[in-house]
């Protein structure tokens, strides 16, 4: 061997690359250990041999040993570099390394022999990168949310179309500026030093924010900002991604509304020389499935009432839940027992209610000339009562409103007397309600606030709705 060859291979075996070398037939000198790796050689004779027969014998694709010899033919012709990019995908079928490939021509002097020179680079993570990079790309375009990119003194660097979307201004018109071009002085200092604080202090805020767009329209959105560090954990950029909440504020305000309107149909708490009735309503969300409402019938001397819970939330509850009253209220005045006022009303609701909804309910009548109460449970099966004859919880089988036409219900009389107290309470009260409420029942006063406070105190994700009542007198007994 030459010396020039032997440093060639001493070069060759030292570089951290993919390195072969061949001779001018295309036989196999020499192959550094990183290359005999990629190429799956490791502990083969492959000195002498071509590409084909080695690459064929690995198990390589054709497709990969055809475009690696004529990248090699190309260059001996050229007598050039030919520059190649060929992907090594391992026999396991799946993994698979990118490399960039060099073929280096070595012609020497007549009757001296020619070397060409394989030198190739694992393009593999700058590829994915560059992949990711594009992808990342892509999604900074297309997302439907607004993005911009500040430094850490807050100069705008980038922005995607949402932004302009959103708005009104260009890339061009907001790059090189602040964010505070956007701002429309609805929110004072205190609010962005909150925000600058949690920047500094968590590295992240969110919040919402009312903005102005370019042609000077307020507008709300929803505000979430990320600082961006490197790995000393310094801050070298902030991502705000932001989001137009009008719609989502619209609806918001119609439901506080729609709210504010079904609290007025509840009637006020009541007391006389008969009884007292108290009551408590505490939607989930602004709107409730829950409704109550009472009537004095006749000479005032019987009391008709009724506790709803349609079942589900939101507003189409609170409109099946007014619906209902206006049946209750319609079955009142009807000259029919208190059962057969339920049937009717079960029947006349089944229009307003789809296959898949239904509510739940229970009605009452206080006769205080009978010295009676008398209910019938439409899915709402307990109540709570301290009377001479019972104390505790009252059970009563009865089907839901609006499943079935045919639905029978029963109705239940309990014997009145003066000091006799009645709790009526939807399954947002009664379900999370302290189990010693239900068995040892205090004085009315005392149940009332301690209810009062627990509802208003208490964290509830249904409804919360309960009706109230207490006996003071009765009037004389009919003869």
């Amino acid at each position: 061997m030459s010396s020039n060859l032997g440093d060639l291979l001493t070069y060759l075996h030292a570089l951290p690359e993919f390195m072969l070398l061949q001779d001018e037939h295309g036989g196999w000198i020499a192959a550094n250990g990183i290359a005999l790796r990629h190429l799956q050689l490791e502990g083969v004779a492959y000195q002498g041999r071509c590409t084909r027969e080695l690459l064929q014998e690995a198990g390589w694709e054709q497709e990969l040993w055809t475009c690696f010899e004529e990248a090699c033919a190309s260059a001996w012709q050229r007598k050039a570099i030919v520059e190649c990019e060929l992907p090594f995908r391992y026999v396991d079928g799946r993994t698979t390394r990118l490399f960039v490939l060099k073929m280096i021509p070595l012609i020497k002097q007549a009757g001296e022999p020619n070397y060409l020179v394989i030198q190739g680079r694992d393009n593999t993570v700058r590829t994915l990168m560059e992949e990711e990079i594009t992808l990342a790309g892509k999604v900074f375009e297309s997302v439907s949310d607004g993005i911009f990119v500040t430094d850490v003194e807050g100069t705008i660097l980038f922005v995607n179309p949402a932004f302009t979307a959103v708005t009104g201004y260009s890339a061009a018109e907001v790059i090189g500026k602040n964010p505070r071009v956007l701002k429309s002085g609805r929110q004072g200092a205190k609010f962005y030093q909150h925000m600058w604080n949690s920047l500094l202090e968590d590295g992240y805020f969110h919040g919402e924010i009312y903005n102005r767009r370019k042609n000077g329209q307020v507008y709300p959105e929803s505000l979430t900002i990320n600082a961006i560090k490197d790995k000393m954990g310094h801050t070298t950029h902030y991502v705000a991604i932001f989001r137009d909440i009008s719609e989502r504020e619209q609806v918001r305000k119609d439901v506080m509304l729609t709210g504010k309107i079904q609290r007025k149909f509840l009637p006020p708490d009541y007391q006389d020389q008969w009884v007292t009735i108290r009551s408590f309503f505490k939607p989930s969300h602004y709107v409730s499935g829950d409704l109550y409402d009472y009537k004095w019938l006749m000479d005032r001397k019987k009391l008709f009432g009724y506790l709803i819970d349609v079942m589900g939330h939101g507003l189409s509850t609170a409109l099946q839940a007014s619906v209902l009253r206006v049946l209750f209220l319609q079955a009142a005045s009807l000259g029919l027992s208190l059962q057969e006022k339920v049937s009717w009303i079960n029947r006349e609701s089944m229009r307003y209610f789809t296959e898949d909804t239904f509510a739940a309910a229970i009605c009452f009548e206080v006769d205080l000339r009978a010295r009676t109460f008398t209910y019938v449970s439409c899915g709402i099966n307990y109540f709570l009562a301290a009377t001479k004859e019972v104390s505790g919880v009252i059970k009563a089988p009865g089907m839901f409103l609006a499943l079935s036409e045919s639905a029978v219900y029963e109705q239940h009389v309990l014997p009145i007397s003066p000091g006799d107290s009645f709790y009526l309470m939807t399954d947002g009260v009664y379900d999370k309600m302290p189990a010693h409420y239900k068995q040892e029942l205090p004085c009315f006063d005392e149940m009332t606030d301690n209810l009062k406070k627990w509802i208003f105190t208490q964290k509830h994700k249904d409804d919360a709705s309960a009706i109230l009542f207490t006996i003071h007198d009765l009037p004389e007994a009919r003869s």
